[in-house]
């Protein structure tokens, strides 16, 4: 019978163990690095893609630290993600577009779509954990916006603001921490419309 020195044994142990740390090192590295890079996210779209958006008849500035992802479908969103995402919770912002559906294919029109649009938006936000906030009107190019802002119940920075633009097809909403507000705003009343 053929036996295997002790110390043979152990080296192949060693190796083996030791090609699992490495692994497992070269894992945990490219997690941080995926992490720390996060802010750099916007600056690095900016850099390939410029800084507008063009989503159906509009033309969109996008803030200078936010990223465009899902570009090409009907549902285009920047993000900001700071430093720590997804593990530390609560510090984003998101704003996105998505198409208005009316009766007829026809443009929102505050003086007739308002009431059941923000309505049937108030419902539906408070069965997500949101209070009706206010409603604000902003110039945008040549025409207005009628946004209407939601604050969260269980995190007292974290707003939700839909804007419907009045003679347009599509709603802008804005989900995230208060302090990216300013950029949603600069970026809402920065639209134009492209003919």
């Amino acid at each position: 019978m053929f036996r295997v020195p002790p110390t043979k044994v152990i080296a192949v142990i060693k190796v083996k163990v030791n090609k699992w740390v490495s692994c497992g090192v070269i894992f945990l590295g490219l997690l941080v690095l995926i992490f720390v890079s996060i802010p750099f996210w916007g600056p690095a779209w900016h850099l390939f893609h410029g800084q507008f958006l063009y989503y159906r008849e509009w033309k969109i500035p996008v803030p200078s630290a936010f990223y465009v992802s899902d570009v090409g479908k009907d549902r285009p969103s920047m993000w900001h993600l700071p430093l720590g995402m997804p593990i530390k919770k609560g510090l984003y912002g998101q704003i996105g577009f998505y198409p208005l559906h009316l009766p007829g294919d026809r443009p929102f029109s505050y003086e007739s779509d308002h009431q059941q649009s923000f309505g049937v938006l108030s419902w539906q936000e408070q069965q997500n954990g949101f209070t009706p906030r206010s409603i604000t009107t902003l110039p945008i190019d040549r025409t207005v916006a009628y946004c209407l802002e939601f604050k969260y119940r269980e995190i007292a920075t974290r707003v939700l603001t839909y804007c419907f633009i009045d003679n347009s097809r599509i709603v802008m909403f804005y989900d995230g921490d208060r302090k990216y507000v300013s950029d949603f705003l600069a970026t809402l009343q920065g639209m134009s419309q492209v003919k």
